[in-house]
């Protein structure tokens, strides 16, 4: 087999060879290595002399001369080694003494050469024994006698206790003159130019060492970016702590802020999956000794961002978590942990000294620079007011914008410079990155109605203007004008829409979620409120949060049953429903998005709603000129109407809410579909509004009907 060496380690090899080959000879004269034929079954000492002479010249050399020869290259092979970058790292990351280096250079050379196995298990007297032995290290290496040199395998020893060496065979801490010993895998892999890390840990131990712009580069962030730089001063100048806590939520970018932090410090950083890295307890030790060599081979800093999945684990075993932190808590490596805002961290740190940071909730502003931020980065760009609007639309976190950014930039394909994103590609984008339960909780309501579908008195429809355009404004009012700090942190905006059924309050609803760009959810009342005390708070809490992730439009209709008015406390229930009604005024206070309310009935509303409401439309019901263009409005161009059909009679006739329209509308096109002349005639619509009367318990008369009525009386007895 052709050797493998590289040439800053030839003279180190030489004069190992020549050290074998003197004690080689030391046994052969001691006949401590016999001659017989079945010696080690087999090496024979023909081979090994073969073997000796390949690199250096040594055939009539005796053992005084052989040490003469040692001792002449001893500074010319420490040299060599020096000169390699990797190995130096090495030694000056453990402070190996000369003693500690010849012995993990002996572990090594079996990566340069299958003939030194050969010769290990030669002077093991041991065919089985192919690696370099305690007492084989001390006969090669010690000068004095080996008493000092022999602490170098101690169990409290720089080369056992950080694992540099692995022990072969060997179940007892306490190592006799006949224990082998290996190279560490991890410290193999990195003298051989790889990256230091052991195939055993390789899927808990990810290895991030490509240089990228800090964020501190970036004129937005300004907290995150005074904690990052407060976080990379930290950790140049203290080798004492190396616990940094960032106390964040999900997806806000703290592991992006360590991953920069260490960056900034000179440092790469390696992510470590503590939950997968717990599962395997035998192997936990090793795993640690590992990951410590990874770090500071490769001047990284550790970052464990799953720290809150661990604890939540109903096999949280605390007693394996407590020993990874108390064998890294000795280390100089900057240990990062990436935790949620109330996870129980304190507990288990209690006893090492640590540096805690948090990252706050983004902010429309900081948001906009997250959109900002990454398009830059693909080279796309976007109209700054439809950037605005997105930001102050969607809570989206660091996270989400950069894969809304990636998905974006992705199914576009190749773009032409300078053009813009359109803004309802934008928010399509941004859609999809909202998430959450409230698809469980909420019926999703999707109508394509716009402002021009709305007929309603100029006042009302003035006001959902108001309201559209308070929606579009709020970030200048709560952010710039700063009337948050004065007003509180919520920066929601809540609408009462008051009026009988039918009056368009739900169309309304839909218009302004449209209008905005936002998803609008309908809360299903009766899976909300519940007899049992408790529940309905819970319920609540669980809509109001996944509205927060989705970031979309609430929409509670008929809301009378959770918004009435609290009542006069005569028993434990009473008590239990005004607590309810309280909770609800304080969750809706808290919420940041938008929050849309619709009565039949405005006076049965707890006041201590509408005090807390930007909003209150009052819907009347519509007069003539607006019921005749609900009536026109039913049928577009593409339906087949009569002649006969007279709008305006029917406006002036029938007082109908534009619901109640509608419903006519559909009965007389149905019956119309499954006639013979498939045309909607004014006897249609007059038997379909018959009907609709007699549905809400009224009976036809020819005083609404006048000269219609007999269509009345012979189609409906």
């Amino acid at each position: 087999m052709k050797s493998w060496a590289r040439s800053t380690f030839d003279i180190a090899l030489q004069r190992l060879d020549v050290l074998m080959h003197r004690e080689i000879f030391r046994l052969r004269v001691c006949y401590q290595l016999s001659q017989d034929e079945f010696r080690g079954l087999y090496v024979s000492d023909e081979q090994v002399d073969e073997l000796i002479r390949q690199h250096i010249n040594v055939e009539q050399l005796d053992v005084i001369e052989l040490s003469a020869k040692a001792e002449k290259l001893r500074l010319p092979a420490r040299k060599n080694l020096s000169e390699d970058s990797r190995w130096s790292c090495l030694c000056e990351s453990y402070h190996l003494s000369d003693f500690e280096q010849e012995v993990l250079f002996l572990a090594f050379v079996a990566e340069f050469h299958s003939k030194y196995p050969v010769l290990f298990a030669y002077l093991n007297n041991d065919i089985t024994r192919k690696y370099p032995s305690i007492e084989l290290a001390l006969n090669l290496f010690s000068e004095t006698g080996g008493d000092r040199e022999r602490m170098a395998f101690s169990s409290q020893s720089t080369l056992i206790i950080n694992g540099l060496l692995v022990m072969v065979d060997q179940e007892s801490s306490r190592y006799t003159l006949q224990s082998g010993f290996v190279i560490a895998p991890t410290l193999r892999e990195y003298l051989l130019g790889h990256n230091a890390i052991d195939e055993k840990i390789i899927d808990v131990c990810y290895l991030k060492a490509e240089n990228f712009q800090p964020w501190q580069h970036y004129p937005f962030l300004s907290d995150v970016t005074n904690q990052f730089e407060a976080l990379s001063t930290s950790i140049k100048r203290s080798s004492d702590t190396p616990y940094f806590v960032i106390e964040a939520e999900k997806g806000s970018g703290a592991l992006v802020l360590a991953e920069n932090s260490l960056f900034s410090a000179g440092l790469s950083s390696c992510r470590i999956n503590l939950k997968r890295l717990l599962v395997d307890k035998n192997m936990l030790n090793h795993a640690i000794r590992s990951i410590c060599q990874t770090a500071l081979l490769e001047h990284a800093g550790l970052i464990i961002n799953d720290f809150a999945d661990i604890l939540e684990a109903q096999n949280y075993d605390k007693s394996l978590v407590d020993f990874f932190f108390h064998q890294l808590a000795g280390t100089s490596i900057p240990i990062f942990l990436v935790v949620e805002l109330k996870c129980r961290w304190r507990e288990l740190l209690a006893e090492y000294q640590y540096v805690n940071y948090s990252i706050k909730q983004a902010q429309a502003d900081e948001r906009y620079a997250y959109w900002h931020y990454h398009l830059q980065r693909f080279n796309l760009s976007a109209n700054q007011n439809d950037l605005s609007s997105l930001a102050d639309y969607f809570q989206l976190n660091y996270e989400q914008v950069q894969v809304a950014v990636s998905n974006l930039a992705f199914g576009r394909g190749q773009l032409d410079d300078n053009r813009q994103i359109p803004k309802d590609e934008l928010f399509a984008v941004a859609r999809l990155q909202s998430y959450g339960e409230i698809g469980d909780l909420a019926e999703k309501v999707e109508k394509e109605y716009t402002l021009k579908d709305l007929i309603l008195p100029g006042s009302t429809l003035s006001r959902v203007n108001e309201v559209i355009s308070a929606i579009k404004s709020r970030h200048m009012v709560f952010e710039q004008w700063d009337f948050k700090r004065r007003l509180g942190s919520a920066t929601g905006i809540v609408s009462l829409f008051a009026g009988a059924s039918g009056t368009g309050k739900t169309m309304t609803a839909s218009v302004i979620a449209n209008e905005i760009g936002l998803d609008l959810y309908r809360i299903e009342l009766s899976g909300i409120v519940s007899k049992y005390i408790g529940e309905t708070e819970k319920n609540l809490d669980k809509i109001f949060k996944a509205a927060k992730q989705a970031n979309c439009i609430l929409f509670f209709d008929e809301a009378d049953a959770l918004f009435g008015k609290r009542s006069e406390v005569k028993d434990a229930h009473d008590r239990y429903a005004n607590i309810e009604v309280s909770y609800l005024l304080q969750k809706i206070e808290s919420h940041d998005g938008i929050v849309i309310l619709t009565t039949n009935l405005a006076k049965s509303i707890d006041q201590a709603f509408t005090r807390r409401m930007q909003f209150i439309i009052e819907y009347p019901r519509p007069d003539v000129e607006h019921r005749e263009k609900l009536w026109s409005g039913m049928f577009g161009k593409t339906v087949p109407l009569a002649d006969d059909v007279d709008f305006n009679f029917l406006a002036r006739q029938l007082d109908n809410t534009g619901g109640d329209i509608k419903n006519m509308a559909l009965d007389a096109a149905l019956m119309a579909a499954s006639s013979e002349r498939q045309v909607i005639d004014m006897a249609l619509l007059v038997r379909a509004a018959a009907r609709q009367m007699m549905k809400q318990g009224k009976v036809p008369s020819a005083i609404e009907f006048k000269h219609y009525f007999r269509l009345v009386d012979n189609n409906i007895a």
